[in-house]
């Protein structure tokens, strides 16, 4: 009994055999969920975010200009379309920033949108007050409205322009990190 045959040797042996591949199908397996982990972050996270970031920004921009010709225009027609063309971008830039807290889930994230969010009320508040001073045919009125649209308007434009791409920034780095980490994890697996 205290022999071991050849058979014993062999059947062994194919155990011993067959843990092998079972350990690197484990690991191969583990290394694609991390992988796929990491480009559905990549994705659903940065990019989504990035995007969302980017029509903030576009909105801004679209908004301004529509706040410009409001303010240089005598016409109560055209001022009422200004409005009511507004009143349609407000929607948006509403719906963006109720959505972006969805992209920034660090504490960098959630700092950085903290940013955002004061930057993006600030400037809210001065381009409310230009709309409502340039929102009537009164030369003075409107003269206010392009002198403040004009200074602090565009101040606090600048500093919600410089949290914005502070967010970006934040995004692509991310998204650099995650691509450089999926691809060294790619290459040994």
């Amino acid at each position: 009994m205290g022999r071991i045959t050849t058979m014993q040797k062999l059947f062994g042996l194919c155990i011993l055999l067959s843990l092998f591949p079972m350990a690197i199908g484990w690991y191969a397996v583990t290394s694609f969920q991390k992988l796929t982990f990491d480009l559905n972050t990549l994705y659903n996270v940065h990019m989504k975010g990035l995007d969302q970031i980017r029509a903030l920004n576009i909105t801004v921009l679209r908004i301004v200009r529509e706040e410009k010709n409001l303010i240089i225009s005598d016409d109560e027609q055209e001022i009422e379309k200004y409005i009511q063309v507004l009143n349609g971008r407000y929607k948006e830039y509403d719906k963006l920033l109720q959505d972006l807290p969805n992209y920034y889930v660090t504490a960098r994230g959630h700092e950085l949108l903290a940013g955002i969010t004061t930057a993006a009320n600030e400037w809210r508040k001065v381009h409310d007050r230009v709309v409502e001073l340039g929102k009537n045919v009164d030369p003075a009125a409107n003269k206010e409205a392009q002198k403040l649209s004009s200074t602090l308007g565009n101040d606090t434009q600048r500093v919600l322009a410089q949290a914005i791409q502070a967010g970006v920034d934040s995004k692509l780095n991310t998204a650099k990190r995650l691509n450089d980490s999926s691809a060294a994890m790619y290459q040994q697996a």
